[in-house]
This record gives C-alpha cells, sequence and structure tokens, in this order.
C-alpha cells in the first residue's frame, strides 16, 4: 500500500492510503483509496467529491513517480550486474 499525507478543503491533514486496482474504460489506472483521520478513522465517503479528485489525482501522479523510481532501480541493477567483475 502506497501513502501520503493531504490537505482537505477543511483544512483537516489526513493520511491516504492507495493501491491500484482496475483500468478504466480510457485505460487510465483506479486506485482504490482509503482517508484516514488522526483517529485512525477511514472516512472516504464522507469527504467532498472535490476533495476526491483530488486525491486520484495525487495517487495518479504519486504511482507514475513510483513506476519511474522502480524503472531507474532496474535498469541501475542491470547495469551493476553487467559490469560486475570488469
Amino acid at each position: 500500500m502506497n501513502f501520503f499525507d493531504f490537505d482537505l478543503s477543511t483544512g483537516e491533514v489526513v493520511l491516504v492510503e492507495y493501491e491500484p486496482v482496475d483500468y478504466d474504460d480510457a485505460g487510465d489506472i483506479e486506485f482504490e483509496c482509503h482517508v484516514f483521520n488522526e483517529a485512525g478513522k477511514d472516512y472516504w465517503n464522507d469527504i467532498s467529491e472535490k476533495d476526491r479528485a483530488k486525491i486520484q489525482a495525487q495517487a495518479g501522479r504519486d504511482w507514475q513517480q513510483h513506476i519511474a523510481d522502480e524503472l531507474v532501480q532496474i535498469a541501475a541493477d542491470q547495469w551493476h550486474d553487467r559490469n560486475d567483475g570488469h
């Protein structure tokens, strides 16, 4: 599970946990998101539609960065594997 802090439009800072679960009809990744307040209560359904849209967009950006970081690490590992012992 991936996570980030998010400032709701109410001013409250929450912890968002997300994971990719599917692709929509346009081919974009859909994420399952959970929003936790300081008490640990998940209240995704209780936040505004605008905040949910912003959270989904942030999850998409974070996921793209995660994938880019993984690809860099894979390339670096492959380079080291090829050049070990030379």
